[in-house]
């Protein structure tokens, strides 16, 4: 499919080159899909924290930005709403293998 070029044999290792094509956003389709803070607690102001999580997670979200959402000043009090959605497999972890990563974020899965 991708042609003789793709495989390259060197000594005891095995090279594979596959292109692909970056699809780019322009700056209106990035502007766009911003929302403010404000914007995301007004829209789920009616609902529980747990929908609120899956709903703001469409996107990964880091667990700060949980719990700005939440309006939650302590770590622990996110812990207990986002973990039994993680063991539930509603929401995932980007790095699931580094749990305490600074760069670990959160999101739904549908």
């Amino acid at each position: 499919m991708y042609g003789k070029g793709t495989c390259e044999f060197r000594g005891n290792s095995i090279v594979v080159s596959i292109t692909f094509t970056r699809v780019l956003m322009d700056e209106n389709t990035q502007d766009s899909m911003k929302i403010t803070l404000d914007e995301i607690k007004m829209t789920y102001d009616n609902i529980s924290d747990e929908e609120r999580i899956l709903a703001f997670c469409v996107m990964p979200r880091t667990i700060h930005e949980i719990m700005e959402i939440l309006d939650h000043k302590e770590r622990k009090s996110d812990r207990r709403h986002i973990k039994p959605l993680v063991e539930q497999g509603s929401l995932a972890m980007t790095l699931p293998d580094v749990l305490k990563s600074r760069n670990q974020k959160y999101i739904t899965i549908k």
